[in-house]
């Protein structure tokens, strides 16, 4: 009722109406049944944005919000409209049970929430308040725009993130609903366009929860929206909780919470914390960059071919120790350059017959399996580094220099330029760590073979067997890749 009263006004006077936030809280609290502090405001910060605020001082262990299960939209809460939209709900759910992607049902709900039960549906005025368009998305970048990401696997995952969303949206237009046609025909309000705004909005808004449904032994997983909970905006460092949490005074017994662990000062912007999440996963999901990140991160892929000498016999050893060679990347961080993990797994692979004897060792004990392997090892752990860094087209000092220059950037170019100096940043981090080792080699004397190879020697699959695949991640001819 606030809204439409706004919205009526703004009509008579011929300007877009503000968003009322006040009568959106009041009806997060007398429709939902959502607890909000009552110091919390939500305001506007421009160009579409907002965030939530403290009106007063809160200290630190305050309860801020709850939302009961029952009030977030998930694929698994009642679909509940009007009786002349039962035979479009019915059509809704026989596609919603074909599907095997939540994020695809969660996207259709959404949408059917929006065009079909409009004002009557249970997040109406949630669902109003959720933004128009998603510019920051990388959905929406344009090309120019991502070749701002040139180097990093960041703009590869768009490329195909970008064209998979495309083929899954002409895949599910094309579903057939019964006798009445097929999905777009159905519900003609679902276009790519649509479609991609859903997908952005569970994406940027959306959390997952482990919830118990009643009758269950197990809990489920599930993508969830949160009327209120989703306002709140990511600092770096901040100590909130969140989360699912027990609620036994509710009759679903569970509620969505938000606790503040530290004080806010009146008048200072509330945040949360989403968790250590790296520049290029906050580009990729959520459509922002912030500023310095101690959680910067970088995927390097250690994959054996099957080519490989002793391929089964290496795998093997590679699987007791848990690693997925084919399917895991590991992470190079600030925190930790040179993950002994990664190095212990390029030990196994290049192993030659004997040393894949012993090759376990490489993991029990952290220790090198002969010198001539730890030379090939830490020879293409370089050459792949440098790859990398030289698939930028600029350096980690042009970057740095134009971030702190404060050159008018475009937010995208901002985004791509945060995104490259913190990769840069750990990939030096790991070749000044590469390099030490590197140099240690020649004095090493303890090798988990019990054994020594001369220096010339070499493994069975030959110095830099394979060699090091390059940043696209090109294919190893024989002991695999790291790239």
């Amino acid at each position: 009722q606030h809204f439409t009263f706004f919205k009526a006004m703004a009509a008579l006077a011929g300007t877009t109406p503000p968003f009322d936030w006040q009568g959106y809280t009041a009806w997060c609290k007398a429709a939902l049944d959502v607890e909000v502090h009552d110091a919390l405001q939500i305001r506007e910060l421009g160009e579409g944005e907002r965030g939530v605020f403290a009106s007063e001082a809160i200290a630190a262990d305050t309860p801020l919000v709850s939302v009961p299960f029952t009030s977030l939209l998930t694929v698994a809460a009642p679909l509940q409209c009007p009786p002349d939209l039962q035979q479009k709900a019915l059509a809704l759910c026989g596609v919603l049970s074909r599907l095997t992607r939540e994020d695809d049902a969660l996207a259709l709900r959404i949408l059917f929430e929006k065009f079909e039960v409009k004002e009557a549906s249970k997040w109406s005025f949630h669902i109003q308040a959720l933004p128009k368009a998603y510019p920051h998305s990388l959905l929406s970048w344009s090309k120019s725009d991502l070749d701002e990401l040139k180097g990093s696997n960041i703009r590869v995952m768009a490329d195909q993130w970008r064209k998979q969303v495309v083929e899954d949206f002409d895949s599910l237009r094309k579903m057939v609903i019964a006798e009445q046609g097929t999905l777009v025909e159905v519900f003609p309000w679902f276009s790519v366009r649509e479609y991609k705004w859903a997908l952005a909005t569970i994406w940027t808004r959306c959390c997952s929860v482990r919830f118990r449904p009643t009758g269950s032994s197990e809990d489920v997983t599930y993508k969830a929206m949160g009327p209120f909970f989703d306002l709140f905006n990511h600092q770096i460092g901040c100590t909130m909780q969140h989360g699912l949490q027990k609620k036994p005074d509710l009759a679903c017994g569970a509620a969505l919470c938000i606790t503040a662990r530290q004080a806010w000062g009146a008048g200072e912007e509330v945040f949360i914390n989403y968790g250590p999440e790296s520049t290029g996963r906050l580009v990729m999901i959520y459509g922002f960059s912030g500023g310095e990140n101690p959680y910067d991160s970088v995927d390097i892929w250690a994959t054996l071919t099957s080519a490989a000498s002793d391929f089964s016999a290496k795998d093997a050893a590679l699987s007791r120790h848990g690693v997925n060679h084919a399917s895991e990347p590991f992470k190079l961080s600030m925190e930790n350059p040179l993950p002994a993990r990664l190095v212990n797994t390029l030990r196994v692979q290049r192993a030659n017959e004997e040393e894949v004897e012993v090759a376990d060792k490489a993991f029990v004990d952290g220790l090198p399996l002969s010198r001539a392997n730890e030379k090939t090892v830490f020879q293409n752990l370089l050459d792949a580094v440098q790859g990398m860094l030289s698939g930028y087209p600029s350096s980690l000092a042009d970057d740095e220099a134009l971030l702190a220059s404060g050159e008018d950037l475009s937010v995208h170019q901002l985004m791509a330029l945060r995104l490259r100096v913190g990769e840069k940043r750990v990939l030096a981090a790991s070749l000044k760590a590469i390099e030490a080792h590197t140099k240690a080699i020649p004095g090493m004397t303890e090798f988990a073979a019990g054994y020594e190879i001369a220096e010339d020697g070499a493994t069975a699959d030959g110095p830099g067997a394979g060699g090091a695949a390059s940043p696209e991640g090109a294919a190893e001819e024989d002991a695999g890749a790291c790239d």
